[in-house]
């Protein structure tokens, strides 16, 4: 009786083992030149082990050498605007439900041409106040406390403008597959 248990336990584990997808290991260009012609769907990274699925189902292994660059391999910075270059599209980036919506309609517009891309993969970048725009507090000799973008001494607001407007810009990563001019193309015609 236990023989038999261990009969149908050994069949149904070499059965399992045979309906597991296999990975196969590549070398570290060849999943480089795959990602270029866009095969690959996802890529998990953990640590120099870099596991992809291709676009047709496939399981396949890397290992990165260090400092290899495989994210900015696969994506990029294609475009980075002055803060106030497309007023509709900062306003909604400020706001993380309505830059996601911002995100999906890039992405959206951009998917007619690149039918690799993929929804997540197309990040919209927005960095937080400086200072000066903020609340920050500035305490005077004489003891009261005013808000710093409301001292002249320190900086007019309008130095304070341009200067804000020299720091903050806003970034759109995509794929590197993505042309920086399609990527133009798509904000101009839709903010």
């Amino acid at each position: 009786m236990v023989l038999w248990g261990f009969i149908i336990l050994g069949l149904f584990m070499l059965y399992d083992s045979q309906q597991q997808t296999t990975t196969n290991t590549i070398s570290y260009s060849a999943l480089l030149d795959q990602v270029d012609r866009g095969q690959i769907a996802s890529v998990t990274i953990q640590g120099q082990e870099l596991t992809a699925l291709t676009s047709d189902g496939q399981r396949v292994t890397a290992f990165a050498p260090r400092d290899a660059g495989m994210l900015s391999h696969l994506l990029e910075k294609k475009v980075e605007l002055a803060l106030d270059a497309y007023p509709r599209l900062r306003k909604m980036a400020e706001d993380l439900d309505e830059r996601m919506e911002a995100e999906r309609m890039i992405f959206s517009a951009l998917r007619r041409k690149y039918r690799a891309l993929k929804e997540y993969e197309t990040i919209i970048d927005i960095p937080e106040p400086v200072n000066f725009e903020s609340s920050m507090l500035l305490l005077r000799k004489n003891g009261e406390v005013t808000p710093i973008r409301e001292d002249e001494s320190v900086l007019s607001r309008e130095v304070g403008m341009v200067f804000s407007s020299v720091l903050r810009k806003l970034s759109i990563f995509l794929p590197h597959y993505v042309s920086f001019s399609d990527a133009v193309d798509v904000l101009k015609e839709m903010f």
